[in-house]
C-alpha cells in the first residue's frame, strides 16, 4: 500500500479541503514555500506534472475504493509531511460524474486515509487533520463556475434540476458539523484543526497565526507566503463570475436558490458553531442567516 522510507516524518499534516477554500493557494505558494526553506515535505496531485490523470489523485483512488498512491505517502527529509488534496471533501455530485453513481461517500475518508497513513508511515506518526470551511453558498456557487464546462459542453448542471431547484442533496459532504464530527473520531478532537476560508480573505494575518501554529512556523512566515500569493482567482462581473476557459459569465445565485442552500445546511452550522464556538464569526460571514 505506502512505502515505508527512512526519513518518515513524525508529524503529518492531512490536509482536506474543502474545495474552493483557497488551496492551490496553500499547495503552491505556502507549502511549497515552506518545502523549498527545509521545513517540510509535501506531497499532492499535479505537484510535479500538469498531466497527471484524474484517476491517480489520492481522493480519485479513494472514491473508487482503492488505496492512496505509495508516492503520496512518502516524504522527504524532516519530521513534518502534509498530504494535501481538496477533493478529499469533493462532492458526490461532482464525483459521480467521473467515477459513476457506486463511488465511495467522502465521509469514509478521514478514518480510510488514517489507516492507510498508519501502514505507510507507522503509527507513531503524529496525524493532524486540515480543513478548511467556506459558507455553502459561496462555495457551491464558486464550484458551480469551476465546473461549468459540464454544463457548457455536456449539458450536466452541477447544482439545477429542470424545475431551476438547487439538487443540494448531493453536496451532503459540506455539512461541516459532520464531517467536523468523523475528523474527531479519526485524529481526535485535538488534533483536527478548522479554520475559515472568510478570514483568509479578509484577515490574512489572523489566519495566518492560527495555521502557523499548527505547522510549527512564524506566523510572519505564513503570512508573507499568503498576502504574496493568492492563486486561480476568478474575475468578477456585476453580474457573476467568468470561467477560467472559456470566459463565461455564470450569474450569481437568485435569492431563492441561496436561501435552499442556506436552509439545508443551517441547523449543521449552528450546532457547528457552537462546538467550535465561533457564533459571531459564522454569522457575520453568513453561515447561520
Amino acid at each position: 500500500m505506502g512505502l515505508v522510507v527512512a526519513s518518515e516524518p513524525t508529524k503529518l499534516i492531512v490536509h482536506l479541503g474543502f474545495p474552493k477554500t483557497g488551496s492551490s493557494t496553500l499547495q503552491h505558494g505556502l507549502f511549497a514555500d515552506l518545502e523549498e526553506r527545509g521545513l517540510l515535505s509535501y506531497t499532492t496531485w499535479r505537484k510535479h506534472s500538469a498531466d497527471e490523470p484524474l484517476t491517480e489523485r489520492p481522493s480519485s483512488r479513494l472514491f473508487q475504493g482503492r488505496s492512496i498512491p505509495s508516492r503520496y505517502l512518502s516524504f522527504g527529509n524532516g519530521s513534518l509531511g502534509i498530504l494535501s488534496d481538496e477533493s478529499f471533501t469533493a462532492p458526490t455530485a461532482l464525483r459521480a460524474i467521473n467515477f459513476g453513481p457506486l463511488i465511495r461517500h467522502p465521509s469514509t475518508f478521514p478514518d480510510e486515509i488514517v489507516r492507510q497513513a498508519q501502514v505507510a508511515l507507522g503509527k507513531q506518526c503524529e496525524m493532524w487533520a486540515l480543513v478548511v470551511v467556506r459558507n455553502q453558498v459561496d462555495l457551491i456557487y464558486s464550484q458551480y463556475v469551476e465546473e461549468y464546462n459540464l454544463k457548457t459542453y455536456k449539458d450536466i448542471d452541477l447544482i439545477f434540476n429542470e424545475s431551476g431547484n438547487a439538487k443540494v442533496e448531493g453536496f451532503d459532504v459540506y455539512r461541516f458539523d459532520e464531517y467536523h464530527a468523523l475528523c474527531e473520531q479519526a485524529f481526535g478532537s485535538e488534533r483536527t484543526v478548522f479554520l475559515f476560508y472568510e478570514e483568509l480573505r479578509d484577515d490574512p494575518r489572523t489566519f495566518s497565526q492560527r495555521l502557523a501554529s499548527l505547522l510549527g512556523v512564524q506566523p510572519s512566515v505564513v503570512a508573507d507566503s499568503l498576502t504574496s500569493t493568492f492563486l486561480n482567482k476568478k474575475t468578477r462581473t456585476a453580474q457573476g463570475y467568468l470561467t477560467k476557459q472559456a470566459g463565461i459569465s455564470v450569474p450569481f445565485f437568485p435569492d431563492n436558490v441561496k436561501r435552499e442552500i442556506r436552509d439545508f445546511f443551517r441547523e449543521g452550522n449552528e450546532r457547528l458553531a457552537k462546538r467550535l464556538d465561533a457564533y459571531h464569526t459564522m454569522s457575520r460571514w453568513g453561515y447561520l442567516t
